[in-house]
């Protein structure tokens, strides 16, 4: 059994190991609201975080569904560091391959010692 020593050695080798893969940057926008001068509340976006360290995965599956036609599955997924909150609903722009797009957030982070995933959609997807 390793020591607590060891394992902090460990978690520590495995997260430089992550983030040595990490060849994008994300920024995380959000939307804040404000009252404008017709007293009415309307939305701005903020960023809140810029050029922070990513990777951008997918994976596309094949589901099975009603009639001949099969239905295609695309998850995007970006890993990120686990130290930085990304809150749910955040707009994200991710440049990766020197390719820049704006997904939106899906869901909650799935959090891990060494990095988080955040699964995304294409921001101009319906």
């Amino acid at each position: 059994m390793l020591s607590q020593n060891q394992m902090v050695k460990a978690m520590k080798t495995a997260r430089k190991s992550i983030e040595s893969m990490y060849c994008g940057t994300c920024d995380v926008v959000i939307k804040e609201s404000y009252e404008a001068d017709d007293y009415t509340t309307k939305f701005r976006d903020v960023t809140l975080i810029e050029s922070e360290p990513c990777r951008l995965t997918n994976k596309s599956n094949n589901k099975a569904s009603l009639g001949n036609v099969p239905e295609f599955i695309h998850e995007i997924k970006v890993l990120i560091n686990p130290d930085i909150v990304v809150p749910e609903g955040s707009k994200l722009i991710i440049s990766q391959n020197g390719i820049t797009e704006a997904y939106k957030n899906s869901g909650k982070s799935m959090m891990y010692n060494t990095h988080q995933e955040i699964l995304l959609e294409l921001e101009d997807e319906a």
